[in-house]
């Protein structure tokens, strides 16, 4: 990833990645959504998923002999015509992705969502198995916002 900074906030920004890089992705995961088989129809995700689960952008997708192969985004889901919701599958809306491991940390977790074009990545176990939570770029920024505060508070305190 390219990042093109103003020299004056060259200093911050450097500081900003590299708190990501020390704050691993475990630290900060949300629970994961469902896990849906790759022979879903678009139809029945919507019916049995989509209403419950409001408040997920991305599900993982595992193949019929239980691997997971990607994630269903919601973007690409609503793309496609309500006229053809009972013959397409999740097999063709799903996107290929690196998985994330709870050790990799919230940099490697932005650079993944940037080069799939994804606002979430599933954490699965070592193995690659099991989903063990989701983490937002929503989150990450969430998180820098915090310390932001925090830093101009114990500025403010002294």
């Amino acid at each position: 990833v390219k990042y093109s900074l103003p020299k004056n906030q060259k200093v911050v920004e450097t500081t900003k990645i590299e708190e990501l890089e020390r704050v691993k992705v475990k630290e900060l995961m949300a629970p994961p959504p469902p896990v849906l088989r790759d022979d879903m129809t678009v139809k029945e995700f919507f019916n049995r998923f989509f209403l419950r689960f409001r408040d997920h952008f991305i599900f993982p997708v595992r193949s019929r002999d239980g691997k997971l192969i990607g994630v269903v985004a919601i973007r690409d889901v609503n793309r496609v015509p309500t006229a053809e919701w009972d013959c397409v599958k999740l097999i063709d809306l799903v996107r290929k992705v690196e998985f994330l491991k709870p050790d990799d940390n919230l940099m490697t977790a932005l650079d993944r969502m940037y080069e799939y074009g994804v606002c979430c990545i599933p954490v699965v176990d070592p193995k690659g198995e099991k989903v063990l939570g989701v983490i937002s770029a929503d989150a990450i920024v969430m998180l820098l916002e915090q310390k932001r505060k925090l830093k101009k508070a114990a500025l403010f305190l002294r």
